[in-house]
């Protein structure tokens, strides 16, 4: 079982996120105010392309990534988490403006999404489409 908890600071801003496995040890990850790295640049998509990618992504059977669209705009939110915007940098890789982290999504040879990659801090979690 794999779990990732936000970790919040005294006045309620996040501090970083706990991620831990059913054996083994928490392991940390501070929030930074480091800057996103330069090379991420938003693109626009057209919105058909994005609605391909909307669903129910499984990390682990208690944890998982719901993708969406509201007003025009994707957002991701995993168990327990708030919505995050995802912002293009292709027609399948997304990345976040709050944080290091992107979001590449595996497509089947007709285009539909089948999976997702999630990647930050060095840690890189594969997610199928459950829904």
């Amino acid at each position: 079982m794999r779990r990732l908890t936000i970790r919040r600071t005294a006045d309620g801003g996040i501090a970083g996120f706990e991620f831990s496995e059913r054996i083994g040890p928490v392991d940390f990850f501070a929030r930074t105010s480091r800057p996103l790295p330069a090379d991420r640049k938003e693109i626009t998509l057209d919105p058909a392309l994005t609605d391909r990618l909307v669903g129910v992504y499984e990390l682990s059977p208690d944890y998982t990534i719901t993708i969406m669209k509201e007003n025009g705009r994707l957002l991701g939110m995993a168990t327990g988490q708030p919505k995050v915007e995802l912002f293009p940098e292709s027609e399948t890789a997304f990345f976040l403006k709050i944080a290091d982290a992107q979001i590449v999504f595996t497509l089947d040879a007709s285009g539909k999404a089948t999976g997702l990659t999630f990647t930050q801090g060095g840690l890189t979690l594969p997610a199928r489409k459950i829904k």
